[in-house]
């Protein structure tokens, strides 16, 4: 799954109100978007292609619901793939700035400075979860051993590779476009630290980016479906990431 954005659908633009805040992340940035407060358990969230999109921070704020502190650094600055140019007529310029711009030595950074804002903040413990290419970012952040659990939802940029070095357990919640990830879960599988306590869920009815800017959730079918996986990937943290 070295590939990103396997569907020619586009991003769908939210009117979703965010109920939580931008900050500035300690030493320099980026900005990013928190939600909740007060919790000993804190979430990075690596967004889409499309950035802050009503749909990320909403996620966001669901989670935030159910005890977790969510922060989402803009990776991307402000600058994320535009939606008007998606599919792109071209991929050529699609992939040279995915692989600049979403690569672990150039995300690293944000995601370090997010995860001290974090236990600053009173977090004991922090886990990442990647939707697209976020899914790379959090396999390879998992590698770290500074992280209890990582997760994805319609994953790219996965290996299984990347799954011999992880440290934690990972979660992965496929739809329809993905390519099968069997060589990533033999590997896993094969595990006996962290093999048991991996997830994966197929939503063979869901194209790519249904949890992100590409979920239509005026629609109730995928409303229903984003809802479902979110409650998979909250049972997924609770059992990794228990309370204080």
């Amino acid at each position: 799954m070295s590939h990103c954005c396997p569907t020619d659908v586009p991003a769908v633009r939210s009117d979703y109100e965010p109920k939580g805040s931008e900050v500035t992340l300690p030493e320099g940035g980026p900005m990013a978007y928190t939600s909740g407060s007060g919790n000993s358990r804190a979430l990075i969230i690596v967004y889409d292609i499309f950035g802050m999109s009503g749909q990320a921070k909403q996620v966001c704020d669901k989670f935030a619901d159910a005890g977790f502190n969510c922060i989402m650094p803009d990776f991307f600055e402000g600058k994320p793939w535009p939606l008007e140019n998606f599919p792109p007529a071209d991929w050529a310029p699609f992939k040279a700035w995915i692989g600049t711009a979403g690569s672990y030595d150039t995300v690293r950074p944000a995601i370090e400075r997010a995860t001290a804002y974090a236990k600053a903040n009173g977090a004991t413990s922090v886990g990442v979860l990647g939707f697209c290419w976020g899914a790379g970012i959090a396999m390879s952040a998992g590698a770290s051993g500074n992280y209890a659990a990582v997760g994805s939802a319609h994953p790219s940029f996965i290996t299984p590779e990347g799954a011999e070095a992880l440290k934690c357990p990972m979660a992965f919640l496929l739809s329809k476009d993905e390519a099968p990830i069997d060589p990533i879960k033999a590997v896993l599988d094969a595990r006996a630290d962290i093999g048991s306590k991996c997830f994966y869920k197929s939503f063979p009815d869901m194209h790519h980016g249904w949890c992100a800017a590409r979920g239509d959730w005026s629609d109730e079918t995928q409303a229903k479906r984003a809802t479902e996986a979110i409650g998979d990937l909250l049972a997924f943290f609770n059992t990794n990431m228990p309370s204080a």
